[in-house]
């Protein structure tokens, strides 16, 4: 069913361009012409679907043509005016769109502002961010070296006091001491 769509649409195509070609040489481009008097691809070949004994999507699509020919103007044609003396375009002197323009300029330009107040007080916020973390661990690391510094204090006055225990003790070892308890010990108590 789809292949025999798509030749029938492809015979349509052909017949159309015949059509065409047929028209311009007759210079019939841009005048109403005669359906009846169109090559038709019925003659030779049926496509789509058929109401009445004739081919639907050959007429509708004949009607198209027709009406499309009749509103087509040629770029070559002698009455074809230019942009810049077209009435119906809007010419670059017009105060409206310049005035669109700059109205359109100055949004833009106030967008581009704002965004870039917004980027200023984001790299702001952030460098101020850096400082404050650089300040906080370097207070961190002042105290850390501090208490390291105190503790080394602390480590190096018991190694002091150990050491002069130690070097009485030794002195203390070094005295006579009397073994045996006399008299003179009793007298005194």
């Amino acid at each position: 069913m789809l292949d025999q769509h798509r030749m029938g649409l492809g015979v349509e195509l052909r017949a159309d361009l015949k059509n065409y070609m047929i028209a311009k040489s007759q210079g019939l481009v841009g005048q109403q012409v005669n359906v009846k008097s169109r090559y038709s691809p019925n003659k030779s070949h049926k496509s789509g679907t058929e109401f009445g004994g004739s081919d639907y999507k050959s007429e509708r699509w004949g009607r198209s043509q027709v009406s499309m020919h009749s509103h087509m103007k040629s770029l070559n044609d002698s009455c074809y005016i230019g942009p810049d003396k077209n009435p119906r375009v809007i010419q670059d002197n017009d105060p409206l769109k310049n005035g669109a323009y700059k109205q359109g300029l100055d949004i833009f330009e106030s967008k581009v502002q704002k965004q870039r107040a917004i980027n200023e007080q984001f790299m702001k916020s952030h460098y101020d961010s850096i400082t404050r973390q650089r300040n906080d661990h370097e207070a961190k690391e002042s105290q850390r070296k501090a208490q390291i510094e105190r503790n080394a204090h602390a480590v190096r006055d018991q190694m002091e006091v150990r050491a002069a225990d130690k070097a009485e003790d030794k002195v203390l070892e070094k005295l006579y001491h009397k073994t045996s308890f006399g008299p003179e010990e009793t007298e005194s108590a």
